[in-house]
């Protein structure tokens, strides 16, 4: 083997090594890498999601403002303390008769907590603070909404808050509205919710 051939063939087994070892890294860094697949062929969608969680064995059926809805709930085990469950999927097919897809969407964050006052304590010692931004999921334009509950309370005549919060991301594709939800303490919050719908897919 000339020098010039023994050059580019250890040239070549060093990219091969980089190559190696930022594959290694990547899948060190994937905090999803363990994590279960969920593939619905009826509502065209699919979700990646922490091995500790738990998919209900159906979909919770219902109207909701006129829309049909269906809501598929994830459950994390052992329970995510004060939390009845870690997200939920709820999809609402759109048809003739019922409002437009931002109508809906606006009455469901409407419908949120609405016993409370918006960005000032209500008569039951409520209030609740609503922020919303166009992010993207998985090549879909999507709304993200957050919405923090305070709630007053008294305690031995002392006035003790506590919050929560709301996490609501909604996507429109195909007469369909995909709300992907995460009600929790916020002194619960972790960072699986997030990558939970950034790990949603519609697959048709």
């Amino acid at each position: 083997m000339s020098s010039a051939e023994e050059k580019s063939a250890i040239d070549m087994a060093e990219q091969v090594k980089d190559l190696m070892e930022e594959k290694s890294d990547d899948t060190a860094n994937d905090e999803t890498v363990d994590w279960k697949t969920y593939t619905n062929t009826e509502f065209d969608f699919s979700v990646r999601y922490p091995k500790d969680w738990e998919v209900a064995p159906e979909f919770l059926h219902g109207v909701v403002h006129g829309a049909t809805a269906y809501e598929l709930i994830f459950v994390s085990i052992p329970r995510v303390p004060n939390a009845d469950y870690s997200a939920t999927i709820t999809i609402y097919e759109l048809s003739d008769g019922i409002p437009d897809a931002a109508t809906l969407i606006e009455k469901i964050i409407a419908g949120a907590w609405d016993h409370c006052g918006e960005d000032k304590f209500s008569s039951n010692r409520c209030k609740k603070h609503v922020t919303r931004k166009m992010i993207t999921v998985s090549g879909n334009e999507a709304l993200f909404v957050t919405m923090e509950i305070t709630l007053e309370n008294d305690i031995a005549d002392k006035v003790f808050e506590t919050k929560y919060l709301s996490t609501f991301v909604f996507i429109e594709k195909a007469d369909r509205i995909y709300h992907i939800s995460r009600y929790s303490e916020t002194s619960f919050i972790d960072n699986d919710f997030e990558l939970f719908y950034k790990n949603f897919e519609i697959t048709k």
